[in-house]
């Protein structure tokens, strides 16, 4: 019996041999886990890069949008001439309005030296959308046209694309005034002038304003 006893009896080294082992398994197997997951990652992040640049090239027709777009903005500052200029006005066809009523503004470019003319002009037009509303005027007699007005961001062009260096109205904007309204002095700002030449050099000038006084009387 006692020789049983001691026969079944294990040695303390043998229990934490047992121990760590078990603990290596764990280790092993999360291990493993980590290892699988980090390849997963890898593997579908260049499945997804590839689409991506598959799309690209299927939708617009190119491999890199960010460098296509940085060398097209680099190319438009490139043709910018400090040489062209002109005389930009703003002309209003009155300068006192009640609440309601509207006023009519020319843009006017004059004394154009610019190449053999101008065919776009782009500008930020700036007022008080509580105090108005804003319209550009179509005018069937006009040379040009409104390409886009979005926020406040207007672009006209010349209806025949071609330059132009004479004296010419680009533009007609009227502001109606709100009737709640309070009277006082207002402004039309006109800033971000831009315009595109002959052989699409482009030159700015500098940003123009006119004065608007808001009277009951």
């Amino acid at each position: 019996m006692g020789d049983r006893r001691v026969a079944d009896r294990r040695s303390p080294e043998e229990g934490v041999v047992k121990l760590e082992t078990k603990k290596l398994v764990i280790y092993l197997i999360i291990s493993t886990i980590l290892v699988i997951s980090i390849i997963t990652n890898i593997v579908l992040g260049i499945l997804y890069s590839n689409y991506k640049k598959s799309y690209d090239e299927l939708i617009y027709g190119e491999s890199d949008l960010n460098d296509d777009y940085s060398d097209e903005i680099d190319s438009s500052d490139s043709d910018i001439r400090d040489d062209y200029t002109c005389d930009l006005s703003i002309v209003g066809d009155k300068s006192q309005i009640k609440p309601g009523e509207t006023v009519t503004y020319e843009i006017k470019a004059e004394n154009i030296k610019a190449g053999s003319g101008i065919i776009i002009f782009e500008a930020l037009l700036d007022y008080d959308t509580d105090a108005f509303d804003c319209e550009i005027v179509n005018d069937e007699n006009s040379q040009w046209s409104k390409t886009t007005f979005t926020d406040d961001y207007l672009t006209m062009s010349r209806n025949d694309l071609l330059p132009n260096s004479d004296n010419q109205t680009i533009a007609k904007i009227t502001l109606t005034a709100k009737e709640d309204i309070e009277n006082g002095e207002q402004s039309l700002d006109i800033s971000e002038i831009r315009f595109t030449a002959d052989e699409d050099a482009s030159f700015t000038i500098e940003d123009k304003s006119v004065p608007i006084t808001i009277s009951n009387e």
